[in-house]
């Protein structure tokens, strides 16, 4: 008796220790996605990346970061032509992304915040 309830007790525990590791994303599970953004959907709150002849939707939530160098970011500060890199993850069929940065490799002329390219400071976008 005491075997069967020790033994009931450690299956229960190992099926709610899967359960709670199924819903939270490893790093195994995530991926990144380079491409040009055609479309900020922010009332949708939606990016749709483009590379090669692929087109790709990601969902942006609360705790998406957008980055770009030197700047303190958010989605409207995206826009479509800007290269990014997105990293995601696939939720429910949907393309969650969690991080997205900018590629500045090479963005317009030499920042006068910084040392970086850029057309996303006020300052740089009049060069």
């Amino acid at each position: 008796m005491c075997k069967n309830l020790i033994l009931n007790l450690a299956l229960f525990l190992v099926l709610i220790t899967a359960l709670a590791a199924s819903d939270k994303p490893s790093s195994s599970q995530s991926s990144r996605h380079h491409g040009t953004i055609t479309s900020v959907d922010a009332t949708a709150r939606t990016v749709t990346v483009k590379k090669g002849n692929t087109v790709t939707t990601f969902i942006v939530t609360e705790a998406t970061k957008v980055e770009i160098p030197n700047h303190k970011a958010d989605l409207t500060d995206l826009k479509g032509g800007d290269e990014v890199y997105v990293f995601y993850i696939e939720k429910r069929g949907e393309k969650v992304a969690i991080k997205i940065e900018l590629d500045t490799s090479d963005d317009g002329p030499p920042c006068k915040v910084d040392e970086h390219r850029c057309n996303h400071h006020e300052c740089c976008k009049d060069r």
